[in-house]
């Protein structure tokens, strides 16, 4: 079966064998295999941005697509994401942190979500309320948006729609509301349209 669908040319495939154990291996749109791990890892989570994340006895760590290993198994995680953007957050004792392709720590674990980068920027929450800060931390917008634990969306041409309290808004890249509007609730599809 498929775990993980196409990205980047490559999808991540599963085959169990008569006794149960997990084999996985990469394939191409062919459906060739390009990498064959085997049972070599306990799981094998998914493909993106050019690296494979695995997980093994509680310990996480990157692959590239030749095999070999980019980032070490890191058992001071309790979780790592897929790398966006070039970069990737991990949990480590119930708070989130960046990494880079190296597994360099860019940010450490302190922020109480997860960090996506999208265009060299993350939204944040610090006490229940969300900010917007740069790749090295900086603040672009001090955490002053309330709401749900739910991640605001990142600026498209400029604008974007946060939580403000019960409603919705939309906010310029000061943070000033731009509109005279305020909406009860918004429908997206994908993480990254509206």
């Amino acid at each position: 079966f498929i775990v993980h669908g196409f990205q980047d040319g490559h999808a991540l495939a599963c085959k169990y064998s008569k006794l149960g154990d997990k084999h996985f291996m990469i394939i191409d749109y062919t459906g060739s295999i390009i990498l064959n791990l085997r049972d070599k890892y306990e799981t094998v989570h998914s493909v993106w941005d050019g690296l494979i994340r695995v997980e093994d006895d509680d310990e996480w760590g990157f692959l590239d697509l030749e095999g070999n290993k980019v980032i070490k198994m890191n058992d001071d995680w309790d979780y790592v994401t897929d790398f966006t953007d070039g970069y990737a957050t991990f949990r480590e004792d119930g708070e989130w942190g960046l990494i880079d392709k190296t597994g360099q720590k860019i940010l450490k674990a302190r922020f109480e979500n997860k960090l996506i980068p999208v265009a060299g920027e993350m939204w944040y929450l610090d006490d229940k309320e969300w900010g917007l800060m740069d790749i090295e931390g900086n603040d672009i917008l001090r955490p002053e948006f309330k709401g749900s634990r739910r991640m605001p969306f990142p600026f498209i041409c400029g604008t974007t729609i946060v939580r403000d309290g019960d409603d919705y808004i939309f906010i310029d890249r000061e943070g000033n509301e731009i509109n005279q509007e305020e909406y009860e609730n918004i429908a997206d599809g994908l993480i990254r349209y509206i």
